[in-house]
């Protein structure tokens, strides 16, 4: 009981003071945007395996869509082609289940993907703000509930990685222990929450 006392003072203490700023920043700009895309859109060119091969087709971007979000005009497309038992790799593009995909499957890949690409839309300022949520809050409480980080990536790490369309990197991520059992990681997540309101493309 002493333990369990110690621990909701402790994180009462860090709920006063390592509270998050109280105004989340705004997101990326439509230039900011467009260059996230265009970086994006030399990525998937690069591992469709026909640059220098074929020549790169000029594609109206029809839709934007957010990493973290389903995009089924992507595969409304690739259907609309003929390619439907497929799947993707981040380093090698398309993928087709028991063969391997033709220079004209990739082709009609990267003008799928350009039609609707997806990117991470989080502002460098977003960014800054959920690191400082993870660092002042979400790492102190899984701690204080007996959880201990493996590893975590600095500030510039974190930054850098989400910004050319790795991901968000969350400490969940990074946990030695994960929680035994369902009751467990629900309680988990309710106490600890893995994201905060404000932030649209990252909060739950």
């Amino acid at each position: 009981m002493v333990a369990s006392v110690a621990s909701v003072v402790a994180l009462v203490a860090c709920l006063s003071a390592c509270a998050s700023p109280s105004e989340p920043p705004g997101g990326p700009t439509t230039q900011q945007i467009q260059a996230a895309v265009d970086e994006r859109l030399d990525r998937q060119w690069e591992i469709s395996g026909l640059q220098g091969e074929w020549p790169r087709p000029l594609v109206a971007v029809q839709k934007v869509q957010n990493s973290g979000q389903w995009n089924p005009e992507l595969g409304v497309c690739l259907r609309e082609g003929g390619i439907r038992d497929w799947g993707y790799a981040t380093r090698e593009g398309l993928r087709m289940h028991n063969a391997v995909a033709t220079p004209e499957q990739q082709m009609l890949m990267y003008i799928c993907f350009a039609r609707y690409p997806t990117i991470d839309l989080l502002s460098h300022e977003q960014l800054d703000y959920i690191y400082d949520y993870f660092v002042r809050w979400l790492v102190p409480c899984l701690e204080l509930h007996g959880y201990r980080l493996s590893d975590a990536p600095s500030r510039t790490q974190f930054v850098a990685r989400s910004l050319v369309g790795n991901g968000v990197w969350n400490p969940y991520h990074a946990i030695a222990r994960f929680p035994s059992s369902p009751e467990e990681q629900s309680s988990l997540l309710e106490d600890c929450s893995p994201t905060i309101s404000g932030v649209p493309g990252w909060s739950s």
